[in-house]
Parts: C-alpha cells; sequence; structure tokens
C-alpha cells in the first residue's frame, strides 16, 4: 500500500475488529457520533455485519450541547 491508502486500510482494521468483538445479540441500535468521514466508515461497516444504527449525531453539535448543559447545570 501507498502512504495515502494505508492510513484507510488502517481505520478499516481497527472498525472491522471493533464491531467484531462487540456483543451482538440483544444489543440497542449503536449511536454514532463524531465526524461526517468516520460516522460514515462506522454506519458501513454496521450495515455490512448486520448492526441496527440509531441516527447519527455531528460530533462538534454534541459537544456544543453538551457544553451548554454543563454550564447551565453550574448555575
Amino acid at each position: 500500500l501507498g502512504p495515502d491508502a494505508a492510513a484507510d486500510y488502517l481505520s478499516g482494521l481497527l472498525i472491522g475488529a471493533e464491531i467484531a468483538a462487540a456483543p451482538g445479540n440483544g444489543v440497542p441500535a449503536v449511536r454514532l457520533v463524531g465526524d461526517g468521514t468516520l460516522v460514515g466508515r462506522y454506519t458501513r461497516a454496521l450495515t455490512l455485519a448486520g448492526r441496527p444504527t440509531a441516527p447519527v449525531t455531528d460530533g462538534e453539535s454534541a459537544t456544543a450541547r453538551g457544553l451548554w448543559r454543563i454550564r447551565e447545570a453550574s448555575t
């Protein structure tokens, strides 16, 4: 593999290993939070593995909402 393809290949191996090692039966849908590229990879891998996914949440939005809730709770 060339240097440009190595990172994508390694990412695929790690995502695949993570999904293969996760419990499968009876586990609710997986909620994905993060950047679009990585979330897309996880969505595709989970679909190929026959695992349900919940709606995707953008990582920046989730962080902003979380920080806002912390601030509101601390006042």
